[in-house]
């Protein structure tokens, strides 16, 4: 991690997160809890998606020759 290597390297952790844009916190929690998802979204299946076969076929009606510009 370009991080670690900046503070192996004598650069405190809090300059080496500001360069690459994130907060001393955001580290520590990413080495605490480790880089998974932990936002909270919905975990349902949408009843109404559209299934792939007619999701491949509206693409390949989209992209005929015909409604091209």
């Amino acid at each position: 991690m370009l991080i670690e290597e900046a503070h192996e390297n004598g650069a405190r952790y809090s300059k080496a997160c500001e360069v690459v844009g994130i907060s001393h916190r955001t580290l520590q929690l990413w080495k605490q809890c480790g880089l998974k998802d932990r936002r909270k979204g919905s975990k349902k299946t949408v009843i109404r998606k559209i299934p792939q076969e007619t999701r491949d076929e509206i693409i390949s009606v989209c992209n005929e020759p015909r409604f091209r510009d």
